[in-house]
C-alpha cells in the first residue's frame, strides 16, 4: 500500500489575496464599464438612425439616450436608458389607443405634421359618403372645397422596431470583451 502525504501551504494567504482582488475588480473596471455603456449608446443611435426605421423627424428620442456608470453596494453598474415616454412602444411595439378624446388624430397633410389639431381652429369632422375609410378633420379652402388634414382613429398600432435589442447583440461580444479585458488587468496585477 502507498501512503500520499501532502502539505498545502499558503493557504491563508491565497484567501486574502483572492478577497483583495474581489474587493478591486469593481473599481478596477469601472474605465471598462463606461466604455461599454458607450458603445451601447453609440449603436442604439446608429439604429435609430441608419436607414431611418423610425422616420426620425425631431430627433428627441435619439438625443435624449446617455449612460451613466455608478457604483452600488455589489459592484458597479452601467445603464444606457431614455426619459421619452414613447421609447419603450418603439422598441417592443403596441397599441395607442386615446386617453382623453374619442379618437387619436393621425396628421395626413404636411402642415399637420408635428402640429395638434387645436393649433387649425377652422377644422370640421367629414366622413367619407359610403362609409368606408373612415373620418377626417379637414380644413375649408377659401372659394370653396376642403382639404383633409387628420385622419380620425380609434387606436394605431406601432410594430416593434427592436433597436434596442439589436444594439445588444451588435455590441455584446465587444461589451463582454472591454469588461473581460479590465478583470484580467486586475488580475494579472495591471491596471
Amino acid at each position: 500500500m502507498v501512503q500520499i502525504k501532502a502539505t498545502v501551504v499558503g493557504v491563508a494567504e491565497t484567501n486574502e489575496q483572492l478577497k483583495a482582488l474581489k474587493r478591486k475588480i469593481p473599481f478596477k473596471t469601472i474605465d471598462g464599464i463606461r466604455k461599454a455603456t458607450l458603445l451601447v449608446e453609440r449603436q442604439i443611435k446608429e439604429n435609430l438612425t441608419g436607414g431611418n426605421p423610425l422616420r426620425v423627424q425631431g430627433g428627441i428620442l435619439r438625443a435624449s439616450y446617455s449612460s451613466r456608470v455608478f457604483n452600488v453596494a455589489s459592484g458597479v453598474r452601467g445603464i444606457v436608458g431614455s426619459p421619452v415616454k414613447y421609447a419603450a412602444i418603439h422598441e417592443h411595439g403596441g397599441t395607442i389607443r386615446p386617453k382623453r378624446a374619442k379618437a387619436l388624430t393621425v396628421p395626413i397633410a404636411p402642415e399637420a405634421k408635428r402640429r395638434s389639431a387645436r393649433d387649425f381652429p377652422d377644422l370640421f369632422i367629414w366622413k367619407h359618403h359610403e362609409g368606408e375609410g373612415g373620418a377626417f378633420l379637414a380644413q375649408p379652402i377659401p372659394g370653396g372645397g376642403f382639404k383633409l388634414m387628420y385622419q380620425l382613429r380609434s387606436s394605431v398600432f406601432i410594430p416593434p422596431r427592436r433597436y434596442i435589442s439589436k444594439a445588444m447583440r451588435v455590441t455584446g461580444p465587444k461589451v463582454l470583451a472591454l469588461v473581460g479585458n479590465k478583470i484580467g488587468q486586475v488580475i494579472q496585477g495591471g491596471r
